[in-house]
């Protein structure tokens, strides 16, 4: 029974306490708002100046808006400053040394988001509290979502890192009643799917303006980086790929007869693929005046396949005339392409089944008897006959031979140009992925 009156005499204690103070934060309230006007910067002596310092976060990166020229960005600013109209002795008022305050009941700084596009406050003013403790120092806590401007430098677009100004001022009253400073903070940058922040940079600039006002820029610069590999996979492997492709295709014999004109088709085909790529990456590229990296590297592939086809043109057209001409290949090409051995040996076998050497001779007796039968006349046209054949399958074999030495050179030719330029677009290839 006693210990049940112990329990109900501490509860009222408490009971007793908690309304006592809230009856005193209540006074202490009422004492703070009178005569408290919010539209008056909170000093004594007008020549104090007020210094706000600004603990700015950047919560998330949420998105980079690279055709607009704009990053959205949660960012909350942790405001301190003194307000000297809301100091109290906290052992009139039963010890208490912080209360919560409507914001919009007591002055705020005057500050912009310079660079800011639009603004968004997740909690509005009417729902913000300041805290204040008994010496004067008031401390707010604002999160928005904001619409920053950042000019693009897509030079090295999808290698780029950009830097971001959100630059904070003053908007109305001078530099010599209020001042904005900073406090560093270590915090844990995020970013999002494309973007990795990497730093989060202070710095502050004054200057002066027409009419002799000192303005003073707080900078907070932002500096990102993008993640590239979307774009290595998507458009600068499959256009490395295509480009080799088209090499392949356009210097490949295509048949053993040496035919080129289904080159010109793959040339144009993958030349058409090569712009297709083109196309998406100019929707996935920032606009600027220069030209970004993917898009020298894509136009680069192009300009090789464009080559590519009109030496395959140029090529096909000498090739045509060589079979039609069937005139023998110059000395000079034939040692340029390191093929002069295997003509000295060619002419060599030709000499030793020179025609001269395959003529047809008929024994004396056999034509002696032939014109003692009246028979020498048809021997001879026989023997005119077989020398005809001979001479036709002669000369036939030797077209035969020159075609098979045009073959080789424009062979070895395919080889050399195939050589030159898949060589040519790995390079380019290695010097995109490594500058």
């Amino acid at each position: 029974m006693v210990q049940d009156w112990k329990l109900l005499t501490l509860f009222c204690i408490i009971v007793a306490n908690t309304g006592l103070t809230a009856a005193n934060e209540k006074l202490l309230v009422k004492h703070l708002m009178d005569d408290y006007d919010p539209g008056v910067r909170p000093v004594k002596n007008q020549t104090t100046v007020t210094i706000v310092q600004i603990i700015a976060i950047l919560e998330n990166l949420v998105e980079v808006i690279e055709s607009s020229e704009t990053i959205r960005v949660t960012l909350i600013l942790n405001l301190f400053w003194t307000d000297e109209y809301l100091t109290w002795d906290p052992v009139e008022y039963d010890n208490i040394t912080d209360i919560l305050i409507p914001a919009n009941r007591i002055w705020l700084p005057d500050y912009i988001i310079l660079t800011s596009l639009e603004v968004v406050d997740l909690t509005p003013l009417e729902s913000l509290r300041a805290r204040v403790n008994y010496a004067g120092v008031v401390t707010t806590s604002k999160s928005q979502v904001i619409d920053n401007y950042c000019p693009m430098k897509i030079e090295q677009f999808p290698y780029d890192e950009q830097a971001c100004t959100i630059t904070i001022t003053p908007w109305s009253t001078p530099y010599y009643w209020q001042d904005i400073q900073n406090l560093p903070t270590k915090v844990s940058l995020k970013g999002n799917s494309e973007w990795i922040p990497i730093a989060f940079d202070f710095e502050r600039n004054e200057f002066l303006v027409d009419g002799g006002w000192t303005v003073i820029h707080s900078n907070y610069i932002l500096r990102i980086r993008r993640k590239p590999a979307f774009f290595v996979w998507v458009l600068t492997v499959p256009t490395f790929i295509t480009t080799a492709l088209c090499i392949t295709g356009i210097f490949t014999p295509t048949n053993t007869n040496g035919e080129r004109a289904e080159k010109i088709t793959i040339g144009l085909s993958t030349l058409l693929a090569v712009a297709v790529i083109l196309n998406i990456a100019s929707a996935e590229m920032p606009k600027g005046e220069g030209l970004p990296k993917l898009g020298t590297f894509v136009m680069i592939e192009m300009i090789i396949c464009t080559v590519c086809l009109v030496i395959a043109v140029v090529i096909m057209q000498y090739h045509y005339r060589a079979m039609r001409q069937l005139s023998r290949p110059p000395y000079w090409l034939t040692v340029m392409l390191l093929l002069a051995k295997e003509r000295t040996s060619s002419d060599e076998k030709r000499m030793f089944e020179s025609p001269k050497l395959k003529r047809v001779y008929l024994p004396w007796k056999a034509t002696a008897n032939a014109d003692s039968l009246g028979l020498g006349s048809m021997l001879m046209e026989l023997k005119q006959s077989v020398s005809d054949i001979r001479s036709s399958l002669d000369r036939r074999e030797s077209e035969n031979e020159l075609i098979d030495e045009w073959t080789a050179i424009f062979d070895r030719m395919d080889l050399m140009f195939f050589t030159l330029f898949q060589v040519g677009n790995v390079v380019v290839f290695i010097t995109h992925l490594c500058m």
